[in-house]
């Protein structure tokens, strides 16, 4: 994977922006080589991969390590083997997921909801004019968003709560063309925005209950395929048309009105395939958006591209050897020092064709690659009674241990030699935990894994 800094264009110029560094990413090894299509992390331990084959995959180690879940379906149909191209679990147990066999656009799915962590499923029956579903969207056990089209009728979006359903909209067919199937939505307080295969964003106001279209003004071609509330105002979307695209689609008026952000765009005109933030940090402005590029050619040098923004004005992007599908954000503020200085702790991970699955955290290897100079390594990792930190000048450093939870742990060192330290970890509940080393202005984060 070869890291640049992002070139941004206007209209007529080009200048280049240094300001911030994307991120370092890794790939995990997963047990499949299959399109990974959807990512899910109902809880920081616990998440869900879907895939092109009908597989779903399962983490409880925080994403360090994941296996293909032995799922059974109540009722089976016959395309009950089909692509999972949408997984929502609203806590680690219960959750939906939409299957087919050719993917969510012009294709008619089948919804399956689970109790169990995703071990049986039954299929759930929506009632109302459904021609495809294309996307699903749950915060709450029992209550869920289904977005799709009807027949003979445009993008449509239907609730399911207390065992009933509701169709809330039904955009015209004179509004907006036949089968602009509804693919991703979002919600922030009472603003819902939902993103469609056409030029039309959907916007609600009362928490999905009534929703109005908005034009992006990218034309009938255009398909728009994410949509992501930042904060109460800014919003973005990712699209293509005629398959390129330019900036990424942004709001700064609560998804009212729509432009193409050209400080992200690049001489590439990548296909952007998803967009993200964490719902873990207050942190403003750290956004990650996938793409697509050049993945007709065999012969690409890379076919996809994860873009980061820190401040919602500078992106930087990676190249990657396959399209990126989708991105799931767990990063963090931590408090790094007695002053209130904080520091971001990455903790994303992307999903992309053939089996792709990278992490952009500190893996807890011996020989993680770092931004700093300074040689460090923790080991045993993971352990069970005691960790040692090695680095030059070590006594010098100030060692801070933090949980998933982002709670500061008061760290025992029993022994300060003149190279490393050792970490009594025997009280520590087994898990992931985070080092944050400071020394004046200069800080070093790692993470270790607790047996």
């Amino acid at each position: 994977m070869k890291k640049q800094v992002l070139f941004i264009i206007g209209l007529l110029t080009a200048s280049t922006s240094f300001a911030q560094m994307p991120s370092t990413w890794n790939q995990i090894a997963i047990p499949t080589n299959a399109d990974l299509l959807d990512i899910h992390f109902p809880t920081n331990q616990i998440g869900y991969i879907s895939t092109r084959d009908g597989e779903l995959l399962k983490t409880i180690d925080y994403g360090l390590t994941w296996e293909i879940v032995d799922f059974s379906i109540s009722n089976p149909n016959p395309n009950a083997n089909g692509s999972i191209y949408d997984i929502e679990f609203s806590d680690e147990n219960h959750g939906y997921m939409l299957m087919n066999v050719n993917g969510p656009s012009f294709a008619p799915a089948f919804l399956y909801e689970t109790s169990d962590g995703g071990n049986t499923w039954e299929t759930i029956e929506p009632n109302g004019n459904i021609a495809a579903l294309g996307s699903i969207y749950s915060t709450e056990n029992n209550q869920l968003f289904l977005g799709g089209h009807g027949w003979f009728e445009s993008s449509l979006i239907l609730e399911y709560a207390n065992e009933e359903w509701t169709q809330n909209v039904g955009i015209p067919t004179s509004v907006s063309p036949t089968e602009t199937i509804v693919t991703e939505m979002d919600f922030y307080n009472n603003l819902g925005l939902a993103s469609t295969h056409g030029e039309y964003i959907l916007r609600s106001t009362d928490n999905g209950q009534s929703w109005d279209t908005t034009n992006t003004g990218l034309g009938q071609n255009a398909v728009i395929t994410s949509v992501l509330i930042a904060d109460p105002l800014t919003a973005y979307a990712g699209y293509y048309y005629d398959d390129i695209s330019y900036g990424i689609l942004k709001s700064e008026d609560s998804g009212l009105t729509w432009f193409q952000d050209m400080s992200s765009a690049t001489f590439f005109y990548p296909k952007w395939t998803c967009v993200e933030n964490s719902d873990q940090s207050p942190i403003n402005g750290k956004i990650y958006a996938g793409a697509s590029i050049f993945e007709n050619d065999p012969n690409a040098p890379f076919k996809g591209m994860i873009f980061e923004s820190e401040n919602m004005f500078e992106w930087t992007y990676t190249e990657m050897e396959e399209t990126i599908n989708a991105i799931a954000s767990k990063d963090a503020d931590q408090i790094v020092d007695w002053f209130g200085n904080t520091v971001l702790i990455r903790n994303t991970f992307a999903i992309g064709n053939n089996g792709l699955l990278v992490n952009n955290s500190v893996f807890p290897t011996v020989n993680q690659e770092t931004m700093t100079s300074q040689d460090i390594q923790l080991f045993p990792n993971p352990c069970n009674d005691y960790l040692r930190i090695q680095l030059n000048d070590v006594e010098n450093w100030n060692v801070q241990i933090f949980d998933t939870q982002m709670k500061r742990i008061a760290p025992y060192v029993t022994m300060n030699h003149n190279n490393f330290k050792e970490i009594n970890v025997t009280e520590l509940s087994a898990g992931i935990y985070t080092v944050v080393l400071s020394k004046g202005s200069d800080s070093i984060t790692r993470q270790f894994v607790k047996n």
